[in-house]
């Protein structure tokens, strides 16, 4: 069913005021193919329902105490069988006798969209490849342990929540999607967090109570990992670009008959590899007194611009 032309007017009814309070009318001419097809759309595109708030046609006056009380349909030209009819659809409003539509929430909490954030730690699982006393993690034959072992390292998580308002619940979950697992594109300015240094790792959608007054709203709630931007011999990088140094305890040692490169261990003075990995320059060979350490990066999570995930 499709609606071609929803117009509100002004309401035929006089708003009297009884002795149990105001009474307010919105009406509005709905070209649908039925009664109910009229009542629905209403609903889709005003928000508009038994049990819900009064707000003026421009939503700019709210009056929580005034309820929709009932909607009554009336066929100014009914459908055909395969057409569409036009309908003049008015919603009443008045105080709720109903002591839970009582206590709806005042408008201060609902329409500021208030925000609130909050810091958590949480423990991450990485490798490593050091004791805690500085020492390589080896074998006896001085490699490295294979798989690593790894060790739980304090993280920063940035939480956030905030109120959106939504036809849908999976509307606002689909908008979200894009931003899991992905690390800011540029300085968000909620955080001040540099491009690279948060990564979404989740935002909830979950309904709340609070009186509906257009469309339902829905309690948004989003965490993002935090790691600082590290500075490398000079050289700055994002908190979630990877880097190492270039290190190992292998060099090109030639090519074989068969052309193919071949590795040697690399050795200490003694002829006894090393069990500690060692700065190695591009070509993989060990890396010359006085030269400039290499620093590997990548990336690992793809960016995107955290402005639209709306908050505020």
């Amino acid at each position: 069913m499709a609606v071609t032309v929803l117009t509100e007017k002004p309401a035929r009814q006089p708003m009297p005021t009884t002795g149990a309070g105001p009474v307010r009318y919105r009406a509005w001419d709905i070209y649908a193919e039925s009664e109910q097809d009229a009542v629905n759309e209403l609903y889709s595109r005003e928000g508009v329902k038994r049990g819900t708030i009064y707000r003026d046609h421009q939503g700019t006056l709210w009056d929580y105490r005034l309820i929709c009380q009932d909607i009554v349909v009336r066929a100014r030209v009914p459908a055909p069988v395969d057409g569409y009819g036009l309908y003049e659809v008015t919603a009443r409003y008045a105080y709720s006798t109903e002591p839970q539509l009582e206590r709806a929430e005042p408008p201060s909490l609902v329409n500021p969209n208030p925000v609130r954030w909050w810091t958590e730690r949480a423990l991450v699982s990485q490798p490593v490849d050091h004791d805690i006393n500085g020492n390589p993690i080896v074998n006896p034959s001085m490699e490295p342990i294979d798989p690593p072992l790894t060790a739980l390292m304090p993280r920063i998580v940035r939480c956030a929540e905030w109120i959106r308002e939504a036809r849908h619940q999976h509307v606002l979950e689909a908008q979200m999607e894009p931003y899991v697992g992905k690390v800011n594109s540029t300085t968000w300015h909620h955080t001040q967090a540099p491009m690279g240094c948060l990564l979404c790792l989740e935002i909830t959608v979950s309904r709340t109570d609070l009186p509906v007054a257009h469309w339902p709203y829905y309690r948004m709630v989003g965490r993002w990992e935090y790691r600082p931007q590290k500075t490398i011999y000079g050289q700055t990088y994002p908190g979630w670009q990877d880097t190492v140094l270039n290190r190992g305890r292998r060099e090109p040692a030639g090519t074989n008959p068969a052309g193919v490169m071949e590795y040697c261990a690399i050795t200490d003075i003694n002829a006894i590899p090393q069990a500690d990995p060692v700065l190695l320059d591009q070509q993989g060979m060990r890396l010359a007194a006085g030269q400039q350490p290499l620093v590997l990066a990548w990336w690992n999570y793809a960016s995107i611009n955290f402005q639209g995930i709306g908050i505020g």
